[in-house]
């Protein structure tokens, strides 16, 4: 398990490899969200340790990378977020933050928020019944793991 710190900064990284691709908060919280949720029903196991997804607005937000990224505002992160040492030594993470950009980091945050806004997701669920709490891993787990049940269909 990693921070979200640490997956962002992953992203980041993946991010500053190719000439096109800019990162804004927004788009930073839904990659994690979305790695998140892969790791969960896919690895049996969470990518972020002992933070939560939260039920905001605009989609599913971890509060820590929020704090680490809000002084981009809505303007592109353009550097590593700092004092975040490389904690992702988990092979099989790795491959998955890269799968996950590959498949989504192509996206703007706005798309990714809309993709986390649709009915039935786990955003969309908590989201009707109390804003601003806490989104439950097993909803995350359940949600993504249709998801990949569909894939291999």
């Amino acid at each position: 398990m990693s921070s979200s710190l640490a997956v962002a900064n992953k992203f980041i990284e993946l991010a500053q490899q190719e000439d096109d691709h800019s990162l804004t908060n927004m788009k930073l919280q839904k990659l994690v969200y979305i790695a998140h949720g892969f790791s969960l029903a896919g690895m049996d196991e969470p990518l972020l340790t002992n933070e939560e997804a939260y039920a905001w607005q605009f989609g599913p937000v971890i509060r820590d990378l929020y704090q680490s990224l809000r002084k981009y505002g809505r303007g592109e992160v353009t550097d590593f977020i700092p004092g975040v040492p490389d904690s992702i030594e988990d092979e099989d993470q790795k491959q998955l933050i890269k799968a996950i950009w590959e498949g989504y980091g192509h996206h703007s945050g706005f798309a990714l928020s809309q993709i986390t806004h649709r009915p039935d997701t786990p955003w969309s669920k908590v989201w009707n019944q109390e804003p601003y709490s806490e989104i439950p891993r097993n909803l995350i787990r359940t949600h993504y793991q249709e998801i990949l049940d569909r894939i291999e269909a």
